[in-house]
């Protein structure tokens, strides 16, 4: 059975696993789009613009996502624990 800590952990590698899939979706637009330059110098690694205003907006997203998403299980699993405090809460056994 999950508890709220381990959605918590959850919720962190997943938000994790999007923003670092955003991050390598932005790194190859900003290579695709950029033009070769003279003795191979590497391409940028965040695209600017329009578009870099885009990534921002979606990485700033996911991270409020992530911190929501955090804070709710985090208030989540504080109520579930001083419940289980109560006297004459019901327990239950695990195997």
């Amino acid at each position: 059975m999950l508890r709220a800590d381990d959605l918590r952990g959850l919720n962190r590698l997943t938000i994790d696993a999007v923003a670092g899939t955003v991050g390598l979706v932005e790194s190859m637009h900003a290579a695709i789009t950029h033009l070769p330059a003279v003795l191979g110098a590497p391409a940028p690694r965040r695209t600017r613009g329009l578009t870099g205003w885009i990534y921002r907006r979606i990485h700033d997203t996911t991270r409020m996502v992530g911190i929501g998403v955090d804070t709710s299980l985090s208030l989540m699993a504080s109520l579930l624990r001083a419940r289980e405090d109560e006297p004459g809460a019901m327990r239950c056994s695990r195997p």
